[in-house]
Order: structure tokens, then C-alpha cells, then sequence
């Protein structure tokens, strides 16, 4: 599913994410799996864990494809 990670992202290196990650900082391990979109935090309000909704933001951005 979607994460939101309000400061650092870690996926350690047995880590399997499959989802869009919201981050401020994000440190990937080799080894690690990550099928999504990765979006830095503030840079993309839209893609917000579980609440993906027809009802555009005040600064929404749709530089990403919903299907």
C-alpha cells in the first residue's frame, strides 16, 4: 500500500514496498524491492496515502498518471 513518511524513508535491504512513498529524505539498501512512484514530500499534495479522491487540492499537480 501508499506510505507517508513525514521525515526519513529507510527500505533496508530485505524490504518489499509496493505503493507510492511520500518522503522527505529516502535511503534505499541494496537489496531492497520498491514497485511505486516515489514523490518528495510537499512536491506532489495528490498522492496521499488512502486518500486518493476526485476533489482537487488548492495546489494540485497532475505530472503523474492515475491509471
Amino acid at each position: 500500500g501508499n506510505v507517508r513518511v513525514e521525515n526519513r524513508a529507510v527500505l533496508g535491504s530485505e524490504s518489499q514496498l509496493k505503493g507510492d512513498l511520500v518522503y522527505r529524505m529516502l535511503v534505499i539498501e541494496e537489496g531492497a524491492q520498491f514497485q511505486g512512484h516515489c514523490v518528495l514530500a510537499g512536491s506532489e499534495p495528490a498522492l496521499e496515502p488512502e486518500q486518493h479522491s476526485e476533489t482537487p487540492s488548492a495546489d494540485h499537480h497532475s505530472d503523474h498518471d492515475d491509471e
